[in-house]
């Protein structure tokens, strides 16, 4: 599990109110899980969360929208409901509670 108070500038545990992006509105954070399926880090943004796990930006983008599936490594999400993820959600959430509460599918 990543440590919180090493990720960064680019990663957060404030949750604002973002939703699955389009051209016209802003880019939603990004919620990274570990091999485990436990959250381990909130990114601002696609990028930030390449940059923090080293994958590539196209690769989240399809593991968000639940296209790709990132065997070993990290899977990520966007955070379209953000009054799911508090404070307390860290090593405590799962990718498939998370898939559950939000219907993804």
């Amino acid at each position: 599990m990543l440590p919180r108070d090493s990720l960064g500038e680019n990663i957060t545990n404030f949750v604002g109110e973002n939703k699955i992006p389009n051209m016209s509105e802003k880019q939603p954070q990004i919620l990274i899980f570990n091999a485990a399926g436990e959250l381990v880090a909130i990114a601002r943004s696609i990028r930030s969360a390449a940059e923090l796990t080293k994958v590539d930006e196209n690769d989240i983008k399809l593991c968000c929208e639940n296209r790709l599936s990132i065997s070993g490594q990290y899977c990520f999400r966007y955070n379209v409901d953000p009054s799911i993820v508090g404070d307390d959600a860290f090593g405590k959430l799962t990718i498939d509670e998370y898939d559950k509460l939000c219907d993804y599918k």
